[in-house]
């Protein structure tokens, strides 16, 4: 179950470990590298910077804050001070995600008649807790944990796979919730279960874990497992609009699961949606790494 921010503790996220498949490669390598906008990822980048508190961060962060914010500058900053690093086998597995904005309410009334909850306090990583359907059926409710109230059931499911959106209360508020923790169940994904039952052909197409705001096109949700939040990620997407950019990994979710699996934020809004929802391709996805990083997880250590 999604509900609600809360920042990661990064130091468990940051691997400590060379991946039997990592390679390091050459910034030529990068297929686009200077045709990016690099000041938009320096930028995107300085967001969750100052979470980074390794010790091989520290020193990157506080020389980033004072690169001007040009392409030629950011792009040497990124040059000088990382390595791209690929960490598993592609091809890699790209999907989509948006932050909905979805009508509400701070209390149930009227038409607002289905909760978003803040994560119960008992609630443990990797605790197997009450099932969607014992939630829905009232198990939560009672305990002062409704964050918001929405008109539609299927706009709390798909805030929750989404794991960010924007509400609109009635007195014309915003508030925005994002992911706080899952019920320990397997994701069962409402498309799959839609082409099961023949419903759907399988050829249709169907803020931040760190805390913080994410940007359009430079922030993905990762497996931080694998991938370090707050990283740099040059991200290589091919099929149908095709992508060449740097972002940064300042966002997890449920089912990103993996070294080669990345979520890519396209925005707020139903156009957003549109354009998420059709996006399921390959390519590859390269860490950029502190030098000393880069050269001791290849070492083994």
């Amino acid at each position: 179950m999604r509900a609600t921010f809360r920042t990661l503790g990064l130091a468990a996220a940051l691997m400590a470990a060379a991946p039997a498949n990592a390679q390091m490669l050459d910034f030529e390598a990068l297929d686009g590298w200077r045709e990016d906008n690099h000041a938009e990822a320096l930028i995107a980048f300085l967001r969750t910077c100052d979470q980074l508190d390794a010790p091989d961060w520290q020193p990157i962060c506080a020389v980033a804050t004072d690169v001007p914010q040009d392409d030629i500058s950011a792009r040497s900053f990124f040059e000088l001070l990382f390595k791209p690093v690929i960490v598993g086998d592609p091809p890699a597995l790209f999907t989509g995600y948006f932050e909905p904005e979805l009508d509400g309410s701070p209390v149930r009334r009227g038409r607002f008649q289905y909760p978003i909850y803040r994560r119960p306090p008992e609630l443990r990583d990797g605790m197997v807790f009450h099932s969607r359907e014992a939630i829905e059926g009232g198990a939560l409710s009672g305990r002062g944990l409704e964050l918001a109230w929405l008109d539609d059931p299927v706009d709390v499911y798909f805030l929750q796979v989404q794991g960010s959106g924007r509400i609109r209360m009635t007195d014309g508020s915003v508030v925005r919730v994002g992911y706080a923790g899952a019920n320990g169940h397997a994701y069962r994904s409402v498309g799959q279960e839609m082409v099961r039952r023949g419903t759907l052909s399988a050829q249709d197409g169907p803020i931040g874990a760190m805390g913080r705001s994410i940007t359009t096109l430079r922030s993905v949700a990762i497996d931080p497992k694998f991938t370090p939040l707050g990283a740099p990620v040059w991200i290589e997407k091919d099929g149908r609009g095709p992508i060449r950019r740097l972002m940064v990994a300042q966002d997890t979710g449920g089912a990103i699961k993996g070294m080669q699996r990345a979520d890519i934020f396209y925005g707020t809004g139903a156009g957003a949606g549109d354009a998420a929802g059709t996006v399921k391709d390959g390519g590859r996805m390269v860490l950029l790494l502190p030098t000393d990083r880069a050269f001791a997880m290849l070492a083994g250590g």
